[in-house]
């Protein structure tokens, strides 16, 4: 039954189908469950092609064919016959509509209006001289508006029926925004009476209420030729004067059809003073003046506007700065006109004719110029825009006046971004606004500071897309009309919300002229553009306030587009309804796009996305409608989207959309288990195979040891001897040394001999006492140590030791404390065994006491519990600690604690035999030595041995021990003596081998010296030497590390760097010169061969800077480090910017590099062998050169000198023949 075709549907009030077929009308009843329990067929072999429910009745229509059904009882209805003056056997009926009582009837015969009530049937069909009748017999479809408006499609176009019974037609034409086809299929009126047109050919039309009317007058006036409309007036007779850029002024009396022309006539001296007019206003008493770019200012009376005559007032006979007249302004509370004429401001009194220039002054003495727009408010203030703002407060009536100026952005001063004002306005309420050109409007805020505005922008954000400012109108509602160059917008001034209005609204022309534009007398606005000018009612049809909502519409990922049921892992439904995005890998970039499914006005609305945990703040575009993101790591975000609503707020709830990014599965926490799972496996197999294979090793091991053990003792003892030997050989060569020293500094009376014989003998005592160690290590071996008890004065003793300490104690500031209590001074002890043990013990306590700190001896007798006298010696320094666990450790021949703060080395041994020798001395005089240690206190070493008490009569006749006695390391300030020799800087811990080598050297350089790296380091930054020489082993900071920390300081790493050392290990010397060195010289050396070291670092340095002049300044060529290098490469990148910049010299290169002028100076005679200033003239010289060489025709000579950066080309010749020997012109030549 219903197999043929269906052509309309209906569900009526019982929950019915009505069904319309090509061969009958059918009624289906359905139960509650929505199930087929009957069908009906009401009518056979009938079309039905419309069914219809007008109030309970149901209407069905077709081919021939009108039925009406009306309600018998529950789901029952009764067909009547139809009542009407229409032959329903002749019409094909296409659409029923049911408004009212009234019933739409289309059909191919015309349209029925259908009084359903008294049975009247109205026909309305096409009249070809009828413009207001309907377009088309051919009825399609019909809908309604909100407005109770009929819209009919047609097979000619869409027809609107108004109450006036009139139809208008919208068709196909040549306009941008008619119907691309005639034939209309199906007609739809959204929520918004926007009105959806689908057609046969062109697919779908929507037609948008029209909000704003525009009209046009003016336009392409003479020859097709476009009228620029400068300024435009409507006077208070309703007369409109507007003036045409080079085209003179135009004139259209009230009531009058037509404009009137009047230009510029050279020989009536009473026509236009110019064609270019910028301004028009009409005074208290209705004259009009008339100002023009370049012919002045012209006065028209009120009673010859039909017939011209212009009174002339410019530079010759008047007053008049110039004849350039940008702006005037109405001032009626002086009864005077302000004339603005480029850079200076005119007056003229009404009631005298006089014209003044006005005297003012800016508080930064800036010169006023480019001013172009003047404007006078209501708290009498005169504005002038042009580059930036003037503000004169013309109430402050002095001699002359105050004028504020405000060149930057208003709303943000410290920008130095230029301002640029085209408009001044004030509304009723009295409030400021000023149009710019790229920035907007501003809004003068009131904060009762009359010396200092602050002003607020509205741009973009606020709607203002186009933000370059023509003119600035208010309506009667206080709203404002901001004309800019890419159409008009409707500022709201209480929402200080933007809305356009452009070619989409019917505007044509809707590029606006700069201050063209007037409020008509029944208050429409007129605005002048390029050509022509607009008039529009300002009471215009805004759009609803409702919330826009965002729809996703697709989206790609990895160039490909995700489909639901493709890819339904990660889009398990539509984009448009889905909550989750999944993404697996490799996926993780994507790219949505969306809507705001707004078909009107989408090129209006800006949008807003970002990723929350990604972005804090949003990303504007205006119509883009895609969101791209690129290689998200795995995590979980939250996609926001939102829009701009009608009325340019911003939609209050965002779309949002889950977006998951899922891990690599060897990023996930079951991977991470397992493979924790298999190294712990692993970790356990390596622990087993290990601790196995370790005790089978250490069992082979014990027995080689056991075989080596033996056999290194062997060996030890051999090396041992043969040192011990050695040493013994040592000390005959030394006592030789010694003694004729000593003789010969009893004998010379030279200060320089002296002290050079002082330093001999002080190391000759100091290796003695080397020496004697090494032999005391061999003794306590072979257990050959003994004791040689003698009675000597113990207090005596103890302060002679310390006198040997006090010059280095006093030059590092250390204070030293005593503390006796003795039974007796005089003891019987072994007098040479104690004295090298208090010996060490008072050197390792300076060694280890900072600067300012404090020693403390301490020496007492007791009874012991054994009834023996006891001496107990203690040695106490601040300012260091010794670890629990390496107390044990310190009394082990050879062993030193790691990283431990050292404050000086000279002239004790660092091999760390000293507290062993002390330990085994102590033992054997039978006592024991401990170790306290706390960062309070310090280090103290405690001794305890026994003692005899002796007669302080007898007498004592003994040689007392001399040790070397610390010499004090003093640095003198360095004072350049003769600048004309290059500085050298000496870093030396030894004072005599620093004295030794400074002697050396002294002629040739200034010497600067320093006692270890550190100090090294800082006296390079401050003096910048021209060379370096330093020791490998120092304190503090050592050689290598000082030399590493100069290759990595930008300002010092070119100075030459030679290092002096006792190390000759390949190792050392690999890592010296790994970190930057330029020599190495190993000790003992040569004077000749330091000297010889220094000049072929430097003859090298000048071997390279010479083949880099010679070869184009090529950086490479200086073979410097990888600091140098950066430098170099900088500087060659600053000078190939700017080398054609002739004010380019070496104060701008020091700016750019930020480095000092003394700094650069010496860097680049270091570097390069030239002073920066010959190294700019360089650079430019070889471009010139290259420019030469490569030129196939003559050219100029004084053009490449200017190409270069010379301001003077015979200066160019001059320089360029001392460097080349040769002019330019014969080397191209």
């Amino acid at each position: 039954m219903l197999y043929s075709p269906v052509q309309a549907l209906l569900v009526d009030d019982f929950n019915n189908l009505w069904v319309g077929k090509s061969d009958g009308l059918a009624y289906i009843i359905l139960d509650e469950e929505r199930q087929i329990k009957d069908i009906r067929i009401l009518k056979k072999d009938v079309d039905i092609r419309t069914i219809v429910k007008h109030g309970s009745d149901i209407w069905a229509g077709g081919d021939k064919c009108l039925l009406h059904f009306t309600p018998s009882g529950k789901q029952d209805y009764s067909n009547i016959p139809v009542v009407a003056n229409l032959d329903t056997s002749q019409l094909i009926f296409n659409r029923l509509f049911s408004y009212g009582d009234y019933l739409w009837i289309g059909t191919q015969s015309g349209l029925y209006c259908y009084n359903t009530q008294n049975q009247f049937c109205i026909l309305y069909q096409h009249n070809p001289n009828n413009p207001h009748s309907i377009s088309s017999n051919f009825i399609t479809d019909i809908d309604k508006n909100s407005s109770g408006d009929i819209i009919i499609g047609t097979r000619n176009g869409v027809n609107i029926y108004q109450r006036n019974d009139q139809f208008v037609t919208f068709s196909r034409g040549i306009q941008a925004r008619s119907l691309n086809d005639n034939i209309v299929n199906r007609i739809f009126v959204d929520k918004n009476d926007n009105i959806w047109a689908g057609t046969d050919f062109g697919g779908i039309n929507i037609m948008a209420p029209q909000r704003i009317t525009f009209n046009y007058s003016l336009q392409g006036y003479e020859k097709g030729v476009p009228n620029i409309i400068s300024t435009v007036l409507e006077d208070k007779e309703g007369n409109i004067l507007a003036g045409i850029v080079d085209g003179g002024l135009a004139i259209k009396r009230k009531g009058a059809d037509s404009f009137s022309f009047f230009k510029h006539n050279p020989g009536d001296p009473r026509s236009l003073a110019h064609n270019n007019i910028s301004g028009i206003i009409q005074d208290l008493h209705g004259n009009y003046w008339i100002s023009t770019i370049g012919g002045g200012l012209d006065k028209l009376d009120k009673n010859n506007l039909s017939h011209p005559v212009f009174e002339h007032y410019n530079s010759l006979n008047s007053s008049l700065t110039s004849d350039d007249i940008h702006d005037i302004a109405l001032d009626s509370a002086r009864n005077a006109l302000w004339i603005c004429n480029g850079n200076h401001i005119n007056t003229l009194d009404f009631s005298t004719g006089a014209i003044n220039r006005l005297k003012f002054y800016t508080q930064s003495k800036e010169p006023v110029h480019n001013m172009n727009t003047i404007f006078i408010d209501s708290q009498s203030r005169l504005w002038i825009g042009g580059n930036g703002v003037y503000v004169i407060d013309l109430e402050d009536s002095r001699n002359t006046y105050e004028c504020i100026y405000y060149q930057h952005k208003l709303d943000d001063p410290e920008s130095k971004i230029n301002e640029k004002i085209t408009c001044i306005f004030e509304t009723k309420k009295g409030e400021i606004y000023l149009g710019s050109l790229g920035n907007g409007i501003y809004l003068l805020e009131d904060n009762g500071n009359n010396e200092k505005y602050t002003f607020k922008n509205y741009a973009v954000r606020c709607g203002l897309s186009d933000t370059s400012i023509s003119n600035i109108l208010d309506d009667e509602n206080g709203n404002l009309w901001i004309s800019t160059l890419k159409g008009i917008y409707f500022f709201d001034i209480n929402t200080k919300r933007a809305f356009k209005f452009d070619e989409g609204d019917g505007l044509l022309v809707p590029q606006f002229y700069k201050r063209s534009g007037c409020k008509t007398i029944n208050h429409n606005m007129l605005l002048g553009t390029i050509d022509g000018f607009v008039t529009f009612s300002p009471l215009v049809n805004l759009p609803k306030q409702k919330q826009r909502t965002i729809t996703l519409t697709s989206v790609v990922c990895n160039g490909s587009q995700l489909i639901p049921y493709l890819n339904s892992d990660n889009l398990p439904v539509s984009i448009s309804t889905t909550k989750e995005l999944h993404l697996y890998p490799p996926q993780n970039s994507f790219e949505i796009t969306f809507s705001c499914l707004d078909y009107i006005e989408q090129e209006k609305v800006f949008y807003f996305h970002r990723i929350h945990e990604l972005e804090e703040h949003w990303n504007t575009g205006l119509v883009k409608r895609n969101a791209k993101y690129t290689n998200l790591p795995p995590g979980k975000y939250t996609l926001e989207i939102r829009c701009t609503n009608h009325d340019n707020t911003w939609s209050t709830e965002a779309t949002c959309l889950s977006i998951i990014v899922h891990p690599p599965f060897y990023k996930t926490g079951w991977f991470y288990s397992l493979i924790a799972i298999l190294i712990m496996s692993i970790l356990l197999y390596i622990i087993y195979w290990y601790n196995a294979r370790q005790q089978h090793i250490q069992k082979l091991l014990k027995e080689k040891i056991e075989i080596m053990s033996e056999q290194m003792e062997a060996i030890n003892k051999e090396k041992l001897s043969y040192f011990t030997n050695l040493a013994h050989e040592f000390k005959t060569p030394l006592t030789l040394i010694q003694g004729p020293a000593s003789q010969l500094i009893r004998q010379t009376t030279d200060p320089k001999e002296k002290e050079d014989l002082q330093i001999i003998n002080r190391n000759a005592q100091y290796l003695l006492s080397l020496v004697n160690q090494l032999i005391d290590l061999r003794k306590i071996d072979t257990q050959n140590l003994t004791l040689n008890y003698s009675q000597f004065n113990f207090s005596k003793f103890l302060n002679t030791t310390i006198t040997d300490f006090s010059n280095l104690m006093k030059e590092r500031n250390i204070s030293f404390e005593k503390i006796y209590r003795l039974k007796s001074d005089h003891i019987y002890s072994d007098k040479e065994n104690l004295h090298k043990i208090l010996f060490n013990l008072l050197s390792n306590a300076i060694k280890h006491t900072p600067d300012k700190g404090k020693i403390t001896l301490h020496a007492n007798q007791f009874i012991d519990k054994s009834n023996k006298l006891m001496q107990f010696i203690s040695v106490t320094n601040s300012g260091s600690i010794i670890a629990p666990d390496e107390i044990d450790k310190i009394f082990n021949r050879f062993y030193r604690i790691p990283e431990q703060n050292k404050y000086t080395n000279y002239g004790q041994s660092s091999t760390g035999i000293g507290l062993h020798i002390v330990k085994e001395l102590i033992n054997l005089l039978g006592g024991t030595i401990k170790v306290k240690s706390s960062e309070k206190e310090g280090v103290s070493f405690r001794l305890y041995f026994p003692i005899t008490l002796a007669d302080a009569a007898e007498n004592e006749i003994h040689e007392e021990y001399k040790e070397p006695v610390p010499v004090e390391d003093k640095i003198e300030p360095f004072i350049p003596i003769d600048r004309s020799k290059p500085t050298l800087l000496l870093v030396e811990d030894n004072p005599d081998m620093r004295h030794y080598i400074k002697n050396m050297l002294k002629e040739k350089y200034n010497i600067a010296e320093a006692n270890n790296g550190e100090q090294g380091y800082k006296t390079a930054q401050n003096i910048v030497p021209d060379f370096i020489v330093s020791d490998l082993m120092m304190p503090v900071c050592d050689g290598s590390d000082f030399c590493k920390r100069l290759r990595e300081d930008k300002l010092l790493s070119h100075i030459p760097f030679l290092l002096l050392t006792a190390n000759s290990s390949e190792t050392a010397r690999i890592e010296s010169y790994e970190n930057g060195v330029d020599g190495y010289i190993t000790k003992p050396f040569e004077q000749s061969v330091l000297l010889a070291h220094i000049d072929s670092i430097l003859k090298n340095r000048d071997l390279r800077q010479k083949k880099f002049v010679e070869q184009d300044l090529n950086p490479i060529l200086l073979e410097v480090g990888q600091s140098d290098q950066q430098f170099m490469n900088e500087v060659m990148n600053i000078l190939e910017k700017n080398y054609t910049d002739p004010q380019f010299g070496v104060k701008d290169l020091t700016e750019r590099l930020n480095i000092s002028y003394t700094v650069i100076y010496k860097k680049f005679v270091s570097l390069t062998g030239l002073p920066p200033v010959r190294f700019i003239q360089l650079y430019r010289l070889q471009i010139a050169k290259k420019i030469l060489e490569n030129s196939t025709n003559n050219v100029i000579v004084s053009e490449i000198a200017y190409r270069v950066g010379f301001n003077d080309p015979k200066y160019f010749t001059r320089c360029f023949v001392k460097q080349y020997k040769q002019t330019p012109s014969s080397f191209f030549k």
